[in-house]
């Protein structure tokens, strides 16, 4: 019996090296923040690096715009690199970001200053039901008219539940939505930055959390449930008809 075991343990431990390897690799992971940007103006891109659910310094990543290289980044001990990029083009664009075994993207969105913007709370604005966060199906016809949209006034994805931005960027994918940027706003805070970038706010759709307050914004707030100075809309049909039967601003 004992001869048998230790026999068998050259196979167990090549096999348990190489579980380690493929734990190792299965957990590591690049994320790219999406970054919303003013034309001719430096912004600072921001890459995350995790492994095995821990942050990663010392990991040289190599960062690309529209394809070409704008050189690489080291991670700091809190597993965080930072690129220093000017953008020369509006639009969006991927940001592509490859270190020597993984690899992700974001998306940069380029405006000149003054373009109104069209902002959607996840949860609030493309859940179907917001309680019942996994498996939810979306609202009906929001992938069509986010896109018809998006062509009149950019459209930003705003994460302010519980849900990763990560997640909602896997999620969209997932669901047939064109590229969009997500940023963070849990206290309503993107919507200063945005507004000190020069920007304007054309809509909200969600809870417009913090903005009613903001005389700078004055937005049009969307809602599917009726609220106090919301518009109440049945679907995202309704969003569209109204935003897009606007005059022009």
């Amino acid at each position: 019996m004992l001869r048998s075991i230790f026999l068998l343990l050259p196979f167990v431990l090549a096999f348990s090296f190489k579980a380690v390897i493929f734990l190792s690799a299965a957990y590591a992971e690049i994320i790219v923040y999406d970054t919303v940007a003013i034309k001719d103006e430096e912004v600072i891109l921001k890459i995350e690096i995790r492994e095995r659910f821990a942050k990663k310094g010392g990991e040289l990543v190599e960062i690309f715009i529209d394809g070409k290289s704008i050189g690489k980044a080291l991670s700091g001990i809190d597993g965080y690199a930072f690129k220093y990029y000017k953008p020369k083009r509006v639009g969006a664009t991927k940001i592509f970001v490859k270190s020597s075994t993984e690899s992700s993207f974001g998306v940069l969105l380029v405006l000149p200053k003054k373009s109104r913007v069209f902002l959607v709370e996840f949860e609030e604005g493309l859940l179907e039901n917001r309680l019942f966060r996994f498996g939810t199906p979306i609202r009906e016809g929001s992938q069509q008219a986010i896109k018809e949209i998006n062509k009149k006034y950019p459209v930003i994805i705003l994460q302010s539940g519980l849900l990763s931005e990560k997640f909602i960027k896997d999620f969209l994918r997932k669901h047939g939505f064109i590229d969009l940027a997500v940023i963070p706003c849990k206290r309503g805070e993107c919507f200063e930055m945005l507004l000190q970038k020069g920007l304007l706010i054309k809509a909200v759709v969600g809870s417009g959390y913090n903005i009613e307050s903001n005389k700078r914004a004055d937005p049009l707030i969307f809602s599917f449930e009726e609220k106090e100075s919301s518009i109440y809309v049945d679907d995202w049909n309704d969003i569209k008809r109204i935003i897009l039967s606007k005059q022009k601003d």
